[in-house]
């Protein structure tokens, strides 16, 4: 059975490890951002538990009424067993009543893994997530915006990219109209 609960003190070590391993380094935060954001209570840091035993992490920032899940991974050694959606439910569930995006890298974007984004846009519609038809450039990269069951409005995202990006936000975040 799968189980999402917050991070506690004793699974940093192995959330840090599989985060560092899970995501190429120009897509990722610095470990010290998540945890001052943590500490600032913008964000939650979840464990995700497979019969007893760690299995992923998921980063999800919070502000108001509306949430992004940042990252969200499964542990290599217990990949496609369902477990990511199985997390992905438990947090839509967790969240329940806000309006939850995440973003996606274009799958139809001339890129070399193109596969692996149409896969990924897949495991989110399959797991209740719909396009908002919102697109940005993340720091350069285009990406569309999905929402849990419903076209959730851009304004509670905007909210979320200000508080993350502060200063930087102008240079890290364009709304592609």
């Amino acid at each position: 059975m799968t189980t999402v609960k917050y991070a506690a003190p004793e699974d940093m070590a192995y959330l840090e490890a599989l985060y560092l391993s899970a995501f190429p380094e120009g897509e990722r935060k610095k470990f010290s951002t998540i945890i001052d954001m943590r500490n600032r209570c913008i964000c939650n840091l979840h464990t995700i538990w497979n019969d007893g035993k760690r299995a992923g992490l998921a980063f999800v920032v919070k502000i108001g009424a509306a949430v992004l899940l940042d990252y969200l991974a499964v542990d290599p050694e217990t990949r496609g067993k369902g477990i990511g959606g199985q997390a992905l439910k438990a947090l839509c569930k967790e969240y329940e009543g806000c309006n939850f995006y995440l973003e996606i890298e274009d799958p139809e974007a001339k890129c070399d893994n193109r596969d692996e984004r149409l896969a990924r846009r897949a495991f989110y519609f399959k797991n209740g997530f719909v396009e908002t038809g919102d697109r940005i450039r993340l720091f350069g990269i285009k990406m569309n915006i999905l929402s849990y069951n419903a076209a959730a409005p851009f304004d509670g995202l905007d909210v979320i990219y200000r508080e993350i990006y502060g200063g930087i936000y102008n240079y890290a975040v364009q709304r592609i109209k």
